[in-house]
């Protein structure tokens, strides 16, 4: 009699909603802040160690480190083809065929292969590189007969500039140019939007050598991998093993209560 009296007092107290409410988000709980305390304790115990790690001269690279840091071009990008080259424009700075060149122009206006060299023209610039790509020239307004609109090739393969509604035609020195009719000349096409293929190679040169290892860990740690909606993340988990202490006291003072048996 005595024990069917504390089985059936056992089983009230495994029907009781509160318990087993309790006992059953208590091991949720554990299962879901396991992940957030295995990479909060990897990424913190290399943290403290960054110095002997030289985590900050480790620089991390991927297609997924460029997704998450590299810089978004403020103003739509542009490129021109000119032959076999490719020159494309991001805020300001010019690529040929993938490469940083140093050079900069306000906008791009075209490029042309003149077959000794390849020119590539801004508003108020001409930028003259050899076929390997080296900038070997830059001519600026002054020596310009105007603002550029547009640039191409006549038939004999002198340059042509357009612009304030007049054609001009360089010679064989780009150093004087005369005005000149628009016909027979292959004007230099400006792409927005730039097609993939020619886009990738100047975005992964725009965004540079990658990020360090320990800003990459750091960022891990706090959750701003995430965006601006990491840190609330990691704050989330940080409740939750509040809550899974919390769950555990009170699971452990309810059984302490019972005499040591499960509550």
């Amino acid at each position: 009699m005595i024990a069917r009296i504390k089985s059936g007092l056992a089983t009230v107290r495994e029907r009781n909603p509160v318990r087993v409410f309790v006992r059953r988000w208590h091991r949720r709980l554990g299962i879901v802040s396991a992940l957030f305390v295995l990479v909060l304790s990897i990424t913190g115990i290399m943290l403290n160690h960054a110095a002997p790690l030289r985590l900050d001269q480790r620089m991390v690279h991927g297609p997924l480190v460029r997704a998450l840091y590299a810089p978004k071009p403020h103003a739509p990008p542009l490129a021109s083809l000119a032959g076999k080259h490719a020159a494309v424009w991001i805020d300001g700075a010019l690529y040929l065929d993938g490469k940083a060149t140093g050079a900069h122009l306000q906008a791009l206006r075209g490029a042309v292969d003149a077959g000794v060299f390849l020119a590539v023209a801004g508003p108020q610039s001409l930028l003259l590189f050899t076929p390997d790509g080296r900038l070997a020239d830059t001519l600026a307004r002054q020596s310009l007969p105007g603002e550029i609109v547009r640039i191409g090739l006549s038939a004999d393969r002198r340059l042509v500039l357009q612009g304030a509604g007049r054609v001009w035609r360089a010679d064989a020195q780009i150093t004087a140019w005369q005005p000149a009719e628009p016909g027979m000349v292959r004007w230099s096409e400006v792409m927005t939007p730039v097609p993939r293929a020619i886009m990738a190679p100047a975005l992964h040169a725009f965004a540079g050598k990658g990020v360090s290892a320990h800003r990459l860990l750091a960022d891990v740690h706090s959750g701003r991998i995430l965006g601006s909606a990491g840190p609330y993340l990691m704050d989330g988990a940080a409740l939750t093993l509040a809550a899974l202490a919390l769950s555990g006291l009170w699971l452990w003072l309810r059984r302490r209560r019972t005499g040591g048996r499960r509550p």
